[in-house]
């Protein structure tokens, strides 16, 4: 009967171990978009479509970007070091590229903007943008907005886009 017991035991720490890490653990600064108008968009222009990245994948992502800040990727933040780059909100756009290797795109801005509301009724009022679910897109805002494609197979990054600068504000990251 002991030996019953122990291989349950076994089998649920085996079990919820591999949940564990295939769950992937984000702070409120940061979300994957999986089934947004970017993934659509991706999809219907290029073909690409979108995966699920687990810890394991994140981790690998955290160290692509330790790298890309050694290599001065991250030249216009006033501290370019993981904290900084922590400090943004960060939506993850994941899809599989035309040579079956799995990309990680990064929308990273520095604050949540208020966006009048699509309602049926037309309503005039700003709300949150409900960046947890919708893509950022944002035309200008300087260094307070860029992307960064990670190739998570290649265990590299292409080169980071940083949105035109705007005259009148400058970030302080």
């Amino acid at each position: 009967m002991k030996r019953i017991s122990a291989i349950i035991l076994v089998l649920i720490c085996l079990f919820s171990c591999s949940k564990f890490h295939k769950e992937a653990v984000l702070s409120n600064k940061e979300t994957v978009l999986l089934n947004s108008d970017r993934n659509d968009w991706l999809l219907r222009t290029k073909g690409y479509v979108q995966w699920k990245p687990n810890n394991k994948d994140f981790a690998l992502l955290d160290q692509i970007l330790c790298e890309a800040i050694k290599e001065g990727e991250f030249y216009f933040l006033h501290k370019p070091q993981k904290k900084s780059i922590d400090s943004f909100y960060r939506q993850y756009v994941p899809f599989v590229n035309e040579k079956e290797q799995r990309i990680i795109e990064i929308n990273a801005f520095c604050e949540i903007l208020d966006i009048a509301s699509p309602s049926v009724n037309k309503s005039k009022e700003l709300q949150k943008e409900t960046w947890k679910q919708n893509y950022v897109d944002v035309m200008d805002g300087g260094q307070c907005y860029w992307q960064l494609e990670v190739n998570i197979d290649e265990k590299t990054y292409k080169p980071i886009e940083i949105n035109q600068p705007a005259p009148q504000k400058l970030s302080n990251y």
